[in-house]
């Protein structure tokens, strides 16, 4: 079986709903774990079975 994995930062909405009508699944949820346009932010991982 092969998987696609996505990974998104998180607060993105719009993101996150293309990803789950697209069949993907959230798998992990990371708290401040990048660091982006000078703030910290949380990273979710989506998975696709494939």
């Amino acid at each position: 079986m092969q998987t696609v994995i996505g990974g998104i930062a998180l607060p993105n909405d719009a993101s996150v709903a293309l990803h789950e009508r697209l069949g993907f699944e959230k798998v992990a949820h990371f708290k401040r774990a990048g660091f982006k346009q000078e703030r910290w932010i949380d990273v979710g991982y989506w998975q696709l079975l494939l």
